[in-house]
């Protein structure tokens, strides 16, 4: 047998044997799914975010939500936020019983991943940084009493560095891991 097709021995068996050790996983009794949520998309698509959200709720009978505190909507003026559209979301979700994890930060989910406020942008990386963790703290303490937020997203995917360079800048290690 040629070299070449060694390999492709080799590669199918090790293919076998992962899907083999695939098979073994135990598979979750109920599977949960979700849906991620945001202002700033809805606006994307010209859809009225409010009808959009609450139809999500209410005719879909979603139950599980990923809401994004975008930075340019939460905090349109530099030290002035808006946090009526996520007040708006969090009361609606609670009297639905939904639970909720909330992504704060510069990064959070969708395309582009990195969203910074007009008044920021010409601010340095270590300003802006000290910016983001004042909007993650203002954020966290507004929305620390909902009990249906299960979990903080604090930046979104920050290792996956790949898809986001060009928009978002190198990763900064030292930042994520400040308290």
């Amino acid at each position: 047998m040629k070299t070449s097709g060694r390999k492709w021995v080799w590669v199918l068996g090790i293919l076998i044997i992962a899907l083999f050790l695939l098979s073994l996983k135990k598979t979750p009794e109920k599977l949960v799914y979700g849906v991620s949520f945001s202002r700033f998309h809805t606006d994307e698509l010209k859809l009225d975010w409010k009808e959009t959200y609450l139809a999500l709720l209410n005719d879909l009978g979603v139950k599980h939500f990923r809401f994004s505190a975008h930075w340019p909507n939460t905090e349109p003026k530099e030290g002035k936020y808006n946090f009526s559209e996520l007040d708006f979301q969090m009361r609606e979700a609670k009297a639905k019983n939904a639970t909720v994890i909330m992504a704060v930060g510069r990064r959070l989910p969708g395309w582009p991943e990195c969203h910074i406020p007009e008044w920021a942008k010409d601010l340095s990386m270590e300003e802006q940084q000290a910016k983001i963790l004042k909007l993650i703290e203002t954020t966290v303490n507004r929305y620390k009493g909902y009990s249906n937020i299960l979990y903080w997203q604090v930046e979104n995917e920050m290792f996956l560095t790949g898809f986001s360079r060009a928009n978002c800048g190198s990763l900064d290690r030292e930042f994520l891991q400040r308290d």
